[in-house]
């Protein structure tokens, strides 16, 4: 995909007044209406705890193309009851709009990424919100990480830039251009780094939710039971 159509086929996700984070237009060849793919955090207001009650999907961050969401796979109310892997894992959510939208899609991985280190590692592009400028920016040539202190095969490590408004946007194979993991965070993971003799120390590292078979089940199961 250019740089114009992955802009086109991204956006923000606007709730209850303000934009929470960002979201993708994916492909589906049964899909009535169009489908966005979330963090499912973007969508739960953690003061009230509760899900956010209106929520718009904003292409490209443009005010003219919010559609209202029609209905989201699962329910959004468990997010604050787990600890901060299990959040991450299940991190992720399917819109459908009320309408179909014009702009690009992208395709979901169908092959699981596959983790290495140093040259070999695969090459991302996140496309999210910038809080800064107001608009949907690509964060270009970033890589996904391999650390020997943590690992989750349901999470993709990355060192993407990010900022307040990306969570949820995507993760972008450069080589096969479809979408690998939605965006989800940080994570804080500690270790002891020379041994069991060691203090603990912390190390931040940026995360998303992986797109496997679980994943696209979960699309088809949500698809077919759209009316």
């Amino acid at each position: 995909m250019t740089t114009s159509e992955l802009l086109q086929a991204s956006g923000t996700i606007f709730c209850d007044g303000a934009i929470r984070g960002s979201g993708a237009h994916i492909y589906h060849p049964s899909a009535k209406r169009s489908i966005i793919v979330t963090a499912a955090h973007v969508l739960y207001d953690s003061r009230a705890e509760k899900a956010f009650i209106k929520c718009w999907y904003r292409a490209n961050n443009a005010r003219f193309t919010a559609l209202p969401f029609a209905q989201v796979s699962g329910q959004i109310n468990t997010v604050d009851h787990q600890d901060a892997v299990q959040r991450s894992e299940n991190d992720l959510v399917f819109v459908a709009l009320s309408r179909k939208l014009s702009s690009p899609q992208i395709h979901l991985s169908t092959t699981p990424i596959v983790f290495s280190k140093g040259p070999k590692a695969t090459s991302l592009n996140l496309v999210g919100y910038h809080a800064a400028t107001e608009r949907m920016q690509i964060a270009t040539h970033c890589k996904t990480l391999v650390t020997p202190y943590f690992y989750n095969q349901k999470l993709v490590l990355h060192n993407c830039p990010t900022g307040p408004g990306a969570s949820g946007g995507p993760l972008i194979d450069l080589d096969t251009q479809t979408l690998v993991a939605v965006h989800g965070g940080t994570l804080l993971i500690e270790h002891r780094a020379g041994g069991k003799t060691q203090p603990w120390t912390e190390l931040q590292i940026h995360q998303g939710r992986a797109i496997d078979r679980q994943v696209h089940i979960q699309l088809d199961d949500f698809i077919a039971q759209l009316p």
